[in-house]
């Protein structure tokens, strides 16, 4: 293993070690963050800590659209700082000499852009993870950190999604996720997201639709869990996903009752229906398959991509 690759790997057991810790913790003041992030690394890893904080605080709480294409970045007044974006565990990454106080700019969105997909796609197994933090005794902790307390399985939720969209992706063998998005632990979170609603005629919406993700992914991927701003149990991943099965669930005309099937071959017949009858402006009440309400639970499995050693 190369050197960059040393301090890839390290950096990313640290990262997931002080998400561990901070969802151990019962009393927002612990001192295991700082401690990890003070006594954990070593200087040719701070600094790699500290873009991958920067990236992870981006994600979850930064400009999604900038983050995408980093030419959109407009340096406005009033921006939000790090400091704004973070979570009370992030408060202590001043250790790794981040700038709490600076607000971001247009190279640190180019440098998520990069970084996200590298870290979202690496794994770490039960094994070499208590190796590493046994390697590191001088790290004084709260509560012990073990392995084993990560699941197999993420979701993700999507909603606000045009019929053809989803007719489109329903039928791809793999779906490409290389630039980096959120998943979560937490299946309930995923459902409602999946479920939400954007008011039809608003400058946001696009479609009726909603998917729920359930992913396959071993032991991959950027546990963020308590460090994201948001406290969910937000796991980052970046690869491709092989799509396993599909179901739709849909309701049909006459019956206020949810249908499901799972024929790829019927599945397209009825989303055809759904936007043909949309676009004729049939009523609801007259819509042979409605497209309001319409959703998909797809089950697919993670595909890691390769790690380039320059980060």
């Amino acid at each position: 293993m190369s050197n960059n690759r040393q301090v890839q790997q390290a950096v990313f057991i640290i990262f997931r070690a002080m998400a561990q810790a901070a969802s151990n913790q019962t009393n927002l003041y612990s001192m295991d963050v700082p401690n990890i992030l003070r006594r954990m690394t070593n200087p040719s890893e701070q600094e790699l800590m500290r873009r991958l904080i920067k990236s992870v605080i981006l994600l979850t709480a930064g400009n999604q659209e900038v983050l995408r294409d980093p030419e959109l970045f407009v340096d406005k007044k009033g921006m939000k700082t790090y400091r704004d974006m973070s979570s009370t565990h992030l408060m202590s990454a001043h250790v790794v000499g981040l700038n709490l106080s600076a607000r971001p700019t247009k190279e640190d969105y180019v440098d998520a852009k990069k970084l996200l997909p590298i870290f979202s796609t690496m794994s770490v197994g039960p094994e070499e993870f208590d190796q590493f933090i046994a390697s590191r005794p001088e790290t004084r902790l709260d509560a012990p950190l073990i392995s084993g307390q990560y699941g197999d399985t993420v979701w993700r939720g999507i909603h606000n999604m045009r019929l053809e969209a989803a007719k489109y992706l329903v039928n791809l063998d793999q779906w490409d996720i290389t630039r980096s998005v959120s998943t979560s632990y937490d299946r309930r979170t995923s459902y409602n997201f999946s479920n939400k609603k954007v008011p039809v005629g608003s400058a946001n919406y696009r479609g009726p639709v909603g998917i729920l993700l359930e992913i396959d992914v071993g032991s991959r991927g950027l546990k963020v869990g308590s460090l994201s701003y948001f406290a969910e149990a937000e796991v980052i991943l970046s690869g491709y996903l092989t799509i396993d099965s599909v179901e739709m669930e849909y309701v049909a005309a006459g019956s206020n009752n949810p249908l499901k099937e799972t024929s790829l071959e019927k599945i397209n017949q009825l989303i055809d229906m759904a936007i043909e009858d949309r676009d004729a402006g049939l009523d609801y009440r007259d819509q042979r398959v409605k497209g309001e309400g319409m959703r998909f639970d797809i089950k697919a499995t993670h595909v890691q991509m390769e790690t380039p050693d320059e980060v």
